[in-house]
């Protein structure tokens, strides 16, 4: 089975195309996603069989186990060029 990072592969397609807060167009953004999608189940499905799309609720099992997972997101994302609450 192929596992995909649904978070990161909509992140992937969101950065590819960002130009700014008032720029993003949402049916290129599903476009490069679903094609993404695509191409990972043509390229690996001989190999591992079907595609399952993984998504995270945003309660990261990996904080109970490493307190510091993610810690200093928010201020690496308060200092970058991307408008993250519309991301």
């Amino acid at each position: 089975m192929i596992l995909i990072d649904n978070t990161q592969i909509i992140l992937s397609s969101i950065f590819s195309q960002y130009k700014g807060p008032d720029e993003v167009n949402e049916e290129m953004i599903r476009h490069i996603t679903l094609n993404t999608y695509r191409y990972y189940r043509n390229r690996f499905f001989q190999d591992y069989g079907e595609l399952v799309i993984c998504q995270d609720a945003g309660n990261y099992w990996r904080k109970e186990i490493f307190p510091y997972y993610k810690h200093n997101r928010k201020k690496a994302q308060a200092k970058d060029e991307f408008y993250w609450k519309q991301i």
